[in-house]
């Protein structure tokens, strides 16, 4: 069977010789005869015979007559499991294996997957902790305005709590966990989910019929916590930048037992995963699961273990998180307290979100689940933050800047059994390992003096470097619009144009600099700005030289722009006339009869679309001329129109005048006939007027005065 990583290529001494089966009669009986077995041990007193099951063991769940038995050798650690005749034999071969230098044996034990917490009618969490079961921290379950604008930008961000509880916005202006390895020692991944695809090793499995991807969902939904991208398609991960290497050790029905755990953990280290994630685990201890964790600590590699969900159900010591070296995690929920479910004890050394963690599952599929499972990766993740900024920390050094800067609990009192040294923060884990004495791997600052011209569907950003590279050069910046998911990077020059925005949507913008050591702060934002689609406005004379014929493009259909006239004055400024006039048509065009003068339009931004000003235009708008005279009677009004327009007419109304001098217009309108444009009217005694209405492009006009007296 091809087991990426798990070679077999050297046999270590001890485990060779139990493999080739020597008895104490077979090594007598060639002590005898003068024969040696080529690679038996010379002081090996095994007293039973066992077969080596190692890949062959498809029954996961039957650890009867199992023998597990870890052996250290020049080639690093080799994890065998062997069977027995029967349990008083695999008790002989556990206590003859343990007598050899650099052997570990035991009994084998099985695991199951961890399931999801269940409400029992177990002791109160507050009853028996002895210490506060709540935080100082705000609440940010239910707070959506509290969801970071990151977030947002994925589909599912704003069901994310946990994400803004450990602060991962701030931890994302300085590190995403690039070149950092996380292994999920888990059921698998579904390394084709598209928040986890291409940044999923190929998957190494230690059980002896590997399922392809993940037949659980466990360890999916566990890598989603750790890395899903901040691709605008599902949910963000803590280190979206990691990569995840999938271990897996439990069976399709969920099964597997201390070899199987011991060998993915021995697997995940000689792999080279800089941080080992263990949502897994049980109250029995094995001493093969804590060899192989032994040597992944003695490596420098971070080990992160769920604390138990058994806190109503006896509450018992949870493996391999008591172990030493690891980072034993306990839940809490969205309200700062600690989860109803979770262990406390001695060996709980943090708290994380851990109730009602969305995260991937296999299909293309998000869930949401509970556990100290779900907290687990939320630590490992940070650990992959706080190891990207610096691939030179030890072990311990990263350890301390996670438990270091964790958030202590109401009552103040440090370390604690519930919460362990507080709550994850995982900003604060960053800064600390950016801020290490010696680090040659600095961020730079954070550029300044960030500034935005919006265009059409864009924006021009420019802004200042920052005033210190880090230790190292600036390789380059990225812009972030503040929704959209839009950005551009930059090479070295200090401007960028950001496309594919929508019009009408106002922006911010923030800039990052990068250099070997990953991305600096981000900026201050810029002032907000709105890009618009470009509006032109052409404006013409037209008609008889005083109409301003106006066209309003893009063509907008039935809709309409809003837009104002301007006229220049003597001193060339311009003021906007009072009426507010709007294009209409299809063609969105307008035309507006005016007086002498130089015009132009202005069109206000509105919507998508931007603010546009016509050139200027000179009209000259000719005055219609009436002439209103009494004949010899005085009891006839003869009317007179100008300029002649031959066949055609002028309509008017008379108007006349009362005793306070006000004018009434009376109801008749009339019309000038024939080629004098000459009316001629009978009205009773008064002073009269007419009003002549605009037309053929002329400005209407009022005539003088005139009293009739008869």
């Amino acid at each position: 069977m091809n087991r990426p990583v798990l070679m077999r290529t050297t046999r270590v001494r001890v485990l060779a010789a139990v493999t080739a089966g020597l008895l104490v009669q077979q090594s007598m009986a060639m002590a005898a005869a003068g024969a040696v077995e080529p690679n038996a041990a010379d002081d090996l007193h095994v007293t039973v015979s066992a077969v080596d099951i190692s890949e062959t063991d498809t029954n996961l769940a039957r650890t009867t007559n199992e023998v597990v038995a870890v052996e250290s050798g020049p080639d690093g650690l080799e994890v065998h499991k062997f069977r027995t005749k029967s349990a008083k034999d695999a008790a002989t071969l556990v206590t003859d294996l343990n007598t050899q230098p650099g052997v570990v044996a035991e009994l084998n034990g099985s695991i199951s997957v961890p399931e999801e917490p269940t409400a029992s009618d177990g002791p109160s969490k507050k009853a028996s902790a002895g210490s506060a079961t709540t935080f100082s921290k705000p609440a940010v379950g239910s707070d959506r305005a509290a969801i970071a604008s990151t977030l947002t930008d994925e589909p599912l961000g704003s069901q994310q709590w946990g994400m803004v509880a450990v602060n991962a916005e701030a931890a994302w202006e300085v590190t995403h966990g690039a070149d950092v390895t996380v292994a999920v020692i888990d059921t698998g991944v579904d390394a084709t989910h598209p928040d986890l695809a291409g940044h999923v090793l190929d998957q190494i499995s230690a059980i002896p019929s590997p399922v392809p991807g993940d037949p659980n969902s466990h360890g999916t939904h566990v890598a989603g916590i750790v890395a899903a991208a901040l691709n605008g398609i599902g949910v963000a991960g803590l280190a979206d930048k990691a990569t995840i290497l999938p271990v897996q050790v439990f069976d399709a029905s969920g099964q597997g037992d201390w070899y199987t755990i011991a060998d993915g953990i021995i697997a995940a280290t000689n792999a080279g995963a800089d941080v080992l994630n263990l949502s897994l685990g049980g109250s029995d201890g094995s001493s093969s699961v804590r060899a192989a964790v032994a040597n992944a600590v003695s490596q420098e590699r971070t080990v992160v273990a769920a604390g138990g969900n058994h806190f109503q159900d006896g509450n018992e010591t949870f493996y391999p998180a008591a172990y030493p070296g690891v980072i034993g995690v306990s839940a809490v929920d969205s309200n700062g307290d600690s989860a109803w479910f979770a262990n406390t004890g001695d060996y709980i050394d943090i708290s994380a979100p851990g109730v009602d963690i969305l995260s991937t599952v296999p299909g293309n599929a998000w869930d949401v689940k509970d556990g100290t499972s779900q907290a687990t990766p939320f630590v490992s993740a940070t650990a992959a933050l706080v190891r990207s900024i610096n691939p030179d920390l030890d072990k311990n050094q990263v350890d301390e800047m996670i438990l270091s800067t964790a958030l202590d609990d109401s009552d103040g009192d440090g370390w604690d059994g519930v919460f362990g040294f507080g709550y994850l923060q995982a900003d604060a884990a960053v800064h600390k390992a950016v801020e290490t004495p010696g680090n040659a791997h600095q961020v730079p600052g954070a550029p300044t003096s960030v500034t935005a011209v919006a265009g059409n569907a864009l924006a021009a950003v420019t802004w200042t470097a920052p005033s210190t590279d880090g230790g190292s050069s600036i390789t380059g910046y990225t812009v972030s619009a503040s929704s959209d998911g839009k950005s551009c990077t930059s090479a070295g020059p200090t401007t960028c144009t950001v496309t594919g925005l929508t019009n009408g949507r106002a922006y911010t913008f923030t800039v990052t600099a990068q250099n070997e050591a990953g991305d600096s702060p981000a900026s201050a934002p810029s002032a907000a700005v709105t890009p618009r689609a470009t509006v032109t406005v052409s404006a013409a004379k037209s008609g008889y030289g005083n109409v301003l014929a106006v066209n309003i493009n893009p063509n907008r259909g039935s809709a309409s722009y809003v837009f104002r006239v301007q006229k220049r004055a003597s001193n060339g400024s311009w003021s906007t006339l009072s009426p507010v006039y709007r294009s209409e048509g299809s063609a969105e065009t307008k035309r507006i009869t005016l007086g002498a003068g130089t015009f132009r339009v202005y069109v206000p931004a509105a919507g998508a679309y931007g603010s546009a000003y016509s050139h200027s235009v000179a009209l000259t708008a000719p005055t219609v001329i009436a002439r209103v005279s009494r004949d010899a009677a005085r009891d006839k009004m003869t009317v007179n129109v100008d300029p002649n327009k031959g066949s055609g007419y002028w309509s008017f109304k008379v108007q006349k005048s009362d005793s306070y001098g006000s004018w009434t217009t009376l109801s008749t309108t009339y019309r000038t006939e024939g080629n004098g444009e000459t009316k001629t009217i009978n009205l009773p005694r008064g002073t009269y007027r007419v009003k002549v209405y605009a037309k053929y492009g002329y400005l209407g006009t009022t005539s003088g005065s005139v009293s009739l007296s008869k």
